[in-house]
């Protein structure tokens, strides 16, 4: 039979509590050796919940519509494999039409067409307190965010022009951002000849050599050039 796995992590605490993404592909590799399942794909991603754990989930489920020899899907547990009803029903609806079969291995059961309501119902209350974890994961956040902002601190990403930052007390702050200095300077006093449109003053920016501050060195979007 063949099998997907998926493994994923949310947060740096858990890659050191010993579930690393290495360490349950390994187990869930180990896993389908023992069972016989031929691992045709492999989804590993390490990333928090949200709109991209919800695609990459998405990419999965597609997969595994596609290739109808494919009805095995290997995770360490319901908390990796999903947060939300919404997957849950996805894959519910699956499992119903007996297309996948689940295997949660650190959970220690198999949730499948055949499964008994005991089974159903671990799953059912096991999504609940995964959902339940991401809403305190979210209160945390956001009551995280409050603190910062009655505090007098930046709380996002600094705009063009600047860095993020500390100040002698140690909290979150935004400064100038010397090594762009010249660009930004040069940006708005092209722009406020009335002679550029945004569209011409990105072209100009690329020509500089200017870029955003992300690992991939990406040109800066118009959007956020004048933001």
């Amino acid at each position: 039979m063949k099998a997907v796995i998926l493994a994923r992590v949310s947060t740096k605490e858990q890659e050191e509590q010993g579930q690393s993404l290495p360490a349950q592909v390994s187990k869930l590799q180990e896993y389908a050796q023992q069972k016989g399942f031929e691992v045709v794909k492999e989804f590993v991603f390490s990333e928090s919940a949200g709109s991209k754990i919800r695609h990459k989930f998405e990419i999965m489920l597609s997969f595994v519509k596609k290739n109808k020899d494919v009805n095995i899907l290997l995770c360490q547990n319901v908390d990796r494999l999903t947060r939300n009803f919404r997957d849950a029903v996805d894959i519910d609806e699956l499992r119903l039409k007996g297309e996948l079969e689940v295997h949660f291995l650190a959970d220690g059961f198999v949730l499948s067409k055949e499964s008994a309501g005991n089974v159903v119902f671990q799953w059912d209350m096991r999504v609940m307190l995964a959902k339940q974890y991401l809403n305190t994961l979210v209160e945390n956040g956001n009551r995280t965010l409050k603190h910062k902002l009655e505090n007098g601190e930046w709380i996002a990403r600094a705009p063009l022009g600047y860095i993020n930052a500390k100040d002698n007390d140690g909290r979150s702050t935004i400064e100038r951002d010397k090594s762009r200095a010249m660009f930004i300077r040069r940006l708005f006093v092209e722009y406020s000849s009335g002679l550029y449109s945004l569209s011409e003053m990105q072209i100009r920016m690329n020509g500089w050599g200017m870029t955003n501050k992300t690992p991939k060195r990406s040109p800066v979007s118009k959007n956020r050039s004048m933001r």
